[in-house]
């Protein structure tokens, strides 16, 4: 490490593949690489240069990932040894935000609480592990934050199938090489990591994890999908499709509760035997009154709402639970028992069968559930615990609504709708 009045090193040498990346940036980038690759001290060290070097007044540049814990644990610490070396810098530790001398400021914020990321202004933003996060992130949160000052965005991450939002846009970005830059970066072409270590790997996992986890190999992976064998038979059967609100039979709206977090709501109407999603919804960081708005103004003819059990806790600011302020603002609510994780998740791919999704109100939701999978240990095999993640809120959601509809349907036998068949 070296200094001079108007110069400052940063400990960082760059791996040739890396240099590269950092020579080929373009506005819009997609770069998927091998684990142990170095993405994140790649991007973690484009972030400080931008904040150095921006020219404009104040940059702000971010880091995200799916989760807020997933942004502190990947690379806090990265940003903490190469920004320690400048003089006069101020680190946030609980915030996670890092102000530079020039005013620039880096900060670590999670697709999570999108709600966090509208209406500022970002000089550069780079996505971590963008495989775990919904396309809308990028189309109605991302994309006007670097609208005003010309900002620049790099997407990363390892490649997990062709059903995520991180093969959509290195498709976008391979359709249109003027503005992006794309490149996948294999162990096999990389050189990373000694050919005897590979071997190595290469024994201890199974084929399809290691030719995702380290070829990059889009095709090889469907590893961990819960529910990809009944999401096969779906599209099959073409049951994603025009499926409209008929206002004879009742709509049940089931919530998976989230304050910081995603709420998610999904509208599901029995119709004969079958199971009608007609609509899914998705925000974070407001109230209950927001979403019974929601609700109202969708103008569904709504006969129950359903909160998962934990909605009867009561919070600290108010006193309340959840439940209790539904119901005093006048929603049909009921609380749905505590059920295992593993019991629920069965009796969803049971269910999957009664299933109608419409293609274009449940657009966000059925991404969620071809994304949810099994967490992956070191060893790169399925645990027995569905992986948390931005997909992880929507399935949760749809587990309550299938185990509740599956075995609680007293409220629909209270009801005079002549035409509705309770299965």
């Amino acid at each position: 490490m070296t200094r001079s009045p108007n110069k400052v090193v940063i400990p960082y040498k760059p791996r040739k593949h890396q240099l590269e990346i950092h020579k080929k940036l373009k506005r819009f980038n997609v770069i998927i690489c091998m684990r142990r690759f170095g993405k994140t001290v790649l991007l973690v060290n484009q972030l400080i240069k931008t904040a150095l070097t921006c020219p404009l007044p104040r940059p702000h540049c971010f880091f995200i990932t799916g989760t807020f814990s997933q942004a502190k644990k990947i690379s806090w610490e990265y940003f903490i040894h190469y920004t320690s070396v400048i003089p006069n810098i101020e680190v946030n530790h609980s915030e996670l935000k890092i102000l530079f001398p020039n005013g620039a400021t880096i900060q670590l914020l999670s697709a999570e609480r999108g709600n966090n990321i509208r209406g500022i202004y970002a000089d550069e933003i780079c996505v971590d592990e963008m495989q775990d996060i919904p396309i809308s992130f990028f189309y109605e949160i991302l994309r006007p934050c670097i609208a005003d000052r010309d900002g620049r965005i790099i997407f990363s991450g390892t490649s997990k199938g062709m059903a995520n939002s991180l093969y959509e846009l290195y498709q976008m970005g391979k359709s249109d090489p003027d503005k992006w830059f794309t490149g996948i970066f294999k162990a096999s072409e990389c050189k990373v990591l000694p050919e005897s270590e590979l071997e190595e790997i290469k024994k201890m996992l199974p084929p399809q994890v290691y030719q995702a986890e380290m070829e990059c190999s889009f095709e090889a992976n469907a590893i961990g999908s819960i529910y990809a064998e009944q999401f096969e038979k779906i599209d099959e059967e073409k049951r994603i499709t025009k499926v409209p609100y008929d206002p004879i039979y009742p709509t049940s709206v089931f919530f998976d509760l989230g304050m910081s977090d995603l709420c998610t709501l999904w509208f599901v109407q029995i119709v004969g035997t079958a199971y009608h999603f007609i609509d899914y919804y998705e925000n974070s960081g407001q109230s209950i009154g927001f979403y019974h708005q929601i609700i109202q103004d969708k103008d569904y003819n709504v006969s129950r709402v359903y909160f998962p059990f934990d909605g009867q806790t009561r919070e600290l600011g108010t006193g309340k639970s959840r439940y209790e302020i539904a119901l005093s603002l006048g929603m049909p609510v009921e609380l749905l028992p505590r059920l295992k994780i593993i019991d629920g998740i069965n009796t969803v791919r049971m269910q999957l069968d009664k299933c109608w999704f419409d293609e274009d109100k449940t657009r966000k939701g059925i991404s969620a559930l071809r994304q949810y999978r099994w967490a992956i240990d070191n060893k790169g095999l399925s645990t027995e615990r569905p992986e948390h993640n931005m997909y992880s809120h929507a399935s949760d959601c749809m587990r309550y609504a299938l185990t509740g509809l599956n075995s609680n349907k007293s409220w629909a036998k209270k009801l005079d709708y002549p035409n509705l068949s309770i299965v």
